[in-house]
C-alpha cells in the first residue's frame, strides 16, 4: 500500500493550481489541513472535522459517497480500515450503530448508517450524522475511538488521499470559481477570494451575483462598493494605459477581497496570502495587514493589471 505525506502540498505536483491553492489555504500552521485530520473541539470548533479539506457536517456524507461510488476505493477503505480495529472498536461501533460483527460488511454498514452515505442530506445529517458526532464529542481526537482508528489508518493511503483532493477541487475550487464566474470576476485574485468565500459557506460571505451594488459591516467597519463603475480616487495616472474593462475588473476584485474581510470581521492568514499573492502587485502591499478598517480602505491602482490567467483544478499527484 502506497502512503503519501500526511500534508497534501508535498504529494500535489508544485506546478499545479490545486497546489498553489492548498498552500494559499493553508498558510497558518493553525490550518492543520491534512489527510489524516480527526477533531472534535468544543466550544471553541463544536463539529466532527476530518480530512484535508476540514470537512464537516454534509461534507463528510458527501465525501464518503465518493469513495464509495467507487467500488474499488470503497472495498479497499473497507479492507483497510477494518484491519485497524480491534475488539474494543468493534464493541464500539456495535454499540454506536447497532451493527453486530467484525467484517467488512458490519463497517460498511455502520459508516453508511452514522455518516448518511446513502442519503448525505441536510434532514438526514441533522438527525443521524449530527447527534451521533455530538455523543462522541473529544474521544474522536484520539485513536481509542473506532472512527478516528479506522481514518486514521487509511486517509494517507494514495487512494483516498487522492480523492480527497479531487473532491475538495469539485466542491471548492472548481465550485469557487464558477461562483465568481456568475459575478462577472475573471482575475485570479478575484476569483480566489470567491474561492474563500466557498470555502466558508458562499452566503454572507460574498456578495449576490445579481448586486449592482454592494455594502458589507462587520464589528463597527462598514463599507459601500458600486460593481459598476470605478471610484476616480481608485483609478491609476491616466498614462497607465489600463483599459477601463480590465480596471473595472481589478476593481470587482479588489470589493470581492474587501467585502469577505469585512464579513468575516477579521484579516485571516489566508486572505493574507492571496493578497501578497495575487493583489499586491496591483494595490500595494497592506500597510496594516490584521486591520479590517485599514485594509478595506480605498486603494489606488498601480497601473499594473491583475492577473487573468485561467486556473487548471484538475487533480495531479507527484
Amino acid at each position: 500500500m502506497n502512503y503519501v505525506d500526511d500534508d497534501p502540498i508535498h504529494a500535489l505536483e508544485p506546478a499545479s493550481d490545486v497546489h498553489l491553492m492548498h498552500k494559499l489555504f493553508n498558510a497558518s500552521s493553525s490550518s492543520r489541513r491534512v489527510f489524516s485530520e480527526v477533531h472534535y473541539y468544543d466550544p471553541a470548533d463544536p463539529d466532527l472535522t476530518i480530512g484535508m479539506g476540514h470537512w464537516i457536517r454534509s461534507n463528510i456524507s458527501k465525501l464518503f459517497a465518493e469513495f464509495k461510488n467507487q467500488p474499488d476505493v470503497w472495498e479497499f477503505l473497507l479492507e483497510h480500515w477494518g484491519s485497524a480495529m480491534t475488539a474494543k472498536h468493534w464493541q464500539q461501533v456495535d454499540a454506536e450503530t447497532g451493527e453486530g460483527g467484525t467484517a467488512t460488511d458490519t463497517l460498511d454498514k455502520a459508516l453508511t448508517k452514522v455518516l448518511c452515505i446513502g442519503n448525505p442530506s441536510s434532514s438526514c445529517v441533522r438527525n443521524t450524522l449530527e447527534p451521533w458526532a455530538d455523543a462522541i464529542r473529544t474521544r474522536f481526537n484520539d485513536e481509542g475511538h473506532w472512527f478516528t482508528a479506522g481514518w486514521k489508518s487509511v486517509s494517507r493511503a494514495e487512494p483516498i488521499a487522492k480523492k480527497q483532493v479531487e473532491f475538495w477541487s469539485e466542491s471548492v475550487l472548481k465550485s469557487g470559481a464558477n461562483a465568481a464566474d456568475a459575478r462577472g470576476i475573471c482575475t485570479r485574485g478575484g476569483i480566489a477570494c470567491v474561492i474563500s468565500a466557498k470555502s466558508s459557506g458562499l452566503g454572507a460571505t460574498m456578495y449576490r451575483a445579481s448586486d449592482t451594488n454592494a455594502s458589507a459591516s462587520g464589528g463597527s467597519v462598514s463599507r459601500k462598493w458600486s460593481l459598476t463603475t470605478v471610484p476616480d480616487e481608485a483609478k491609476p495616472d491616466s498614462a497607465s494605459g489600463v483599459s477601463e474593462q480590465d480596471l473595472l475588473q481589478d476593481w470587482k476584485s479588489l470589493v470581492a477581497w474587501q467585502f469577505y474581510t469585512i464579513k468575516k470581521r477579521r484579516v485571516r492568514s489566508r486572505m493574507r496570502a492571496l493578497w501578497k499573492e495575487f493583489f499586491s502587485q496591483t494595490w500595494g502591499d497592506l500597510e496594516n495587514p490584521n486591520s479590517v478598517s485599514a485594509s478595506t480602505r480605498v486603494r489606488k491602482h498601480a497601473g499594473v493589471v491583475m492577473d487573468k490567467r485561467a486556473f487548471d483544478f484538475s487533480v495531479t499527484f507527484v
